[in-house]
């Protein structure tokens, strides 16, 4: 039979890690659901995180975006996507204006999402039409 003398180094090491990791999980069993060290964001907090989204309006029939804030449009040009002052020079800004759009906010720059928001609003996408007169 073998015998094995541990050195007080070597208890040391073996029982930190497991020590460490009971101190850690003893908390987490009456913990909020957002956490000890947090709460769930009040609406001022989640409007001040909006802020700093971009806000831009899509135009789906012509796959075009438009930053109000920054008077920018965003568009694929067949081999690029080119972000400037003014719409492509086939489409002037009174078509945009009169086109079927919708609101949407990203962090970065829309061509990153481009295949998501093409699926959700095809080129034919038109907002629902509501006869108020039915409503009643």
């Amino acid at each position: 039979m073998k015998t094995r003398i541990f050195s007080l180094m070597q208890a040391t090491t073996r029982a930190i890690p497991g020590l460490a990791m009971a101190v850690m999980v003893a908390g987490c069993t009456d913990t909020p659901r957002w956490g000890g060290w947090s709460t769930a964001p009040t609406r001022a907090q989640i409007d001040a995180g909006l802020e700093r989204l971009d806000t831009y309006v899509y135009f789906p029939r012509y796959q075009i975006y438009f930053n109000a804030a920054r008077g920018r449009y965003t568009f694929w040009d067949g081999r690029v996507w080119v972000t400037g002052p003014n719409p492509p020079k086939e489409i002037p800004a009174e078509l945009l204006e009169v086109s079927p759009s919708v609101t949407m906010h990203f962090e970065d720059a829309p061509e990153w999402h481009h295949a998501a928001v093409a699926r959700l609003y095809p080129k034919t996408w038109a907002p629902a039409k509501t006869d108020l007169a039915s409503l009643e």
